[in-house]
């Protein structure tokens, strides 16, 4: 280490005390024949990604890494190579890794920080996160370094110095220890600008000058914080951190910090200035409580297999209380000020969730919840389709076992809002079974039809995930007492005839062509014990092309063989789930 090199920045996270000599875990000394191990060091106490404990001072991080390209001024030599941070003692540092050997020559080097997403041209690409956790995230921090030139990379003392230029712009949140606060440690900061400051950033990394852009923008930044943050003295500031994209404003123009602890929340403007380009901007919160009644909205289980776009709540009177054009994620809520809304407690509401492909609903009774307080409500976005029969009644329909010849194909019966089927059968508030047909010459097929994916939107097509409980079991009688028992097929699949559908055609003479649907899948089952309380297997199929007028079907059939006699053979369903597929 007989030489210095600097590498002027704002980039790290992790301190090292200046007597420490210590690697970074999964970067090993040893090199391949085939490649070499080069170095760019630093020698600046402001090439660093994040700050220490003061807020202010910047320390380095083991996950620190930097990409370098070096043209010979034909081609790229190193192509947005990663070099990781190896060591750091002091206000010194070395980022590593191996090459292979560049040659001779004189070469430009160009370099950013973080590792970009994507590279196309000259023009490295970032995500900044619409939702950080109030650490100085480095992952957020875009650095882009002057160009230098100089000789090939040939080892660990190559002479190669980089200055960076910082593209973000970076807020310290605080909560000053002579102001009342919350009373309770903040756990979110949602950040409200009058334009775009997070999305995707893009950057010349031939030019530390250009300015960055700002596509697929956002303009709310929302900071989670797990620990909490409490009011702090001057002396032991503690800070939330939210890093956002460079922007100028009216001065007309408010930035909007609403703060939320576990049981309250304030709301709190600024007239918005300029967040300059590597700058940073205290910024004070006094987190007074607005007393206001909140009923706090968050997404738990999604079992619609989209994420919500929009969701919607609407008053039993059909009046909507609150409209909110926002995705709801495992991170995020949506807080409704009921304050001036009188008699809701203990109401029925409709929750209406719109995803890409559909529009889905649920109802939904508010909870007893405190005045001047937040109450929490976990929202469950429901299936595409979901039955348990639990509100089914008792259905006999051709689905008994017969004797005699019971010849023909049998009309279907209507139930459930939508659904309908052909020799079926249900047990009040259980399940149902479908039951096919064996007699001496003929096969009669027995089907169920959901109601349709009404929950599709018009002209959407899908696939879908189709789950279901079964069972089986089967009555034989004539020559078959001493002849093999049969078992059943089931087919799987789609129609979009509405209305009662008729059980189907003889099977044995018409075959699945001749029944209406499409049937993509099939399994064989023989068993026996089944019943409307024993249904004890679980199947699962992904059907595609299903859209708002689209009805899954089952169709079983008796399995044929030659001498063997009448029989009716049943398939107990229940607990149907439905999603669209990922």
């Amino acid at each position: 280490m007989n030489k210095i090199f600097t590498l002027l920045a704002l980039i790290g996270l992790l301190f090292v005390s200046c007597d420490s000599f210590e690697g970074i875990e999964g970067i090993d000394r040893p090199t391949s024949q085939d490649k070499v191990r080069v170095s760019i060091k630093s020698g600046s106490p402001n090439s660093r990604t994040s700050v220490a404990e003061n807020g202010l001072t910047t320390t380095w991080s083991n996950e620190d890494q930097i990409a370098v390209w070096a043209n010979n001024g034909t081609s790229n030599v190193l192509n947005a190579q990663p070099f990781k941070l190896y060591y750091s003692i002091g206000t010194m540092a070395e980022f590593t890794t191996d090459i292979t050997p560049m040659g001779d020559g004189n070469f430009t080097y160009y370099s950013v920080h973080p590792v970009p997403a994507s590279v196309s041209g000259t023009t490295a690409t970032f995500p900044i996160s619409k939702l950080q956790k109030g650490n100085f995230d480095g992952k957020n921090d875009i650095l882009v370094a002057y160009p230098t030139t100089g000789g090939a990379l040939e080892n660990e003392d190559s002479e190669v110095s980089l200055t960076y230029k910082h593209k973000m712009h970076t807020l310290r949140m605080f909560v000053p220890d002579d102001v009342e606060g919350m009373g309770e440690p903040i756990r979110r900061i949602d950040i409200t600008f009058p334009t775009a400051v997070v999305g995707t950033a893009s950057v010349d990394y031939t030019s530390a000058t250009t300015p960055a852009t700002l596509t697929n923008g956002s303009e709310v930044v929302s900071i989670e914080i797990p620990e909490g943050l409490s009011p702090s003295s001057e002396a032991a500031r503690k800070y939330a951190y939210a890093i956002v994209f460079p922007a100028t404003m009216n001065e007309s123009d408010q930035i909007t910090f609403t703060v939320r602890s576990d049981n309250y929340r304030s709301v709190q403007s600024f007239g918005a200035r300029t967040l300059s380009e590597g700058g940073s901007t205290p910024v004070r919160l006094t987190c007074s409580p607005d007393n206001r009644t909140i009923l706090r909205f968050a997404i738990g289980d999604n079992f619609l297999g989209e994420d919500p776009i929009k969701v919607t709540f609407t008053a039993a009177v059909g009046e909507a209380v609150a409209d909110c054009a926002t995705t709801f994620d495992k991170y995020g809520y949506y807080d409704l000020d009921v304050t001036d809304i009188e008699g809701l407690a203990g109401q029925p509401i409709t929750v209406t969730y719109e995803s890409e492909n559909a529009i889905v609903s649920q109802a939904l009774t508010l909870p007893n919840y405190a005045a001047g307080r937040v109450t929490d409500i976990t929202l469950t976005v429901p299936y595409l389709l979901y039955e348990d029969f639990s509100t089914v009644g008792n259905i006999s329909s051709n689905d008994s076992y017969t004797g005699g010849f019971s010849t023909g194909s049998k009309g279907g019966v209507s139930f459930l809002n939508g659904w309908s089927g052909g020799r079926i059968g249900a047990s009040a508030g259980t399940a149902i079974r479908i039951a096919c047909r064996r007699e001496t010459s003929a096969d009669y097929p027995a089907r169920v039809d959901t109601a349709p994916l009404s929950g599709l939107k018009a002209g959407a097509n899908v696939s879908v995930s189709w789950t279901f409980d079964y069972s089986m079991d089967r009555q034989e009688g004539g020559l078959a007492i001493s002849m093999p028992l049969l078992g059943q097929h089931i087919y799987l699949g789609s129609t979009t005839t509405q209305g009662a559908i008729e059980s189907g055609t003889n099977f044995y003479t018409s075959g699945i062509g001749g029944q209406n649907g499409s049937f993509p899948v099939n399994f064989y089952l023989n068993e026996v014990g089944g019943s409307y309380t024993i249904i004890s297997n679980t199947y699962n199929y992904v059907m595609a092309n299903c859209g708002s007028t689209t009805r899954l079907t089952w169709l079983t059939t008796n399995e044929h063989k030659a001498g063997t006699t009448n029989g009716t053979f049943w398939l107990y369903i229940d607990n149907v789930k439905v999603s669209i597929a990922k």
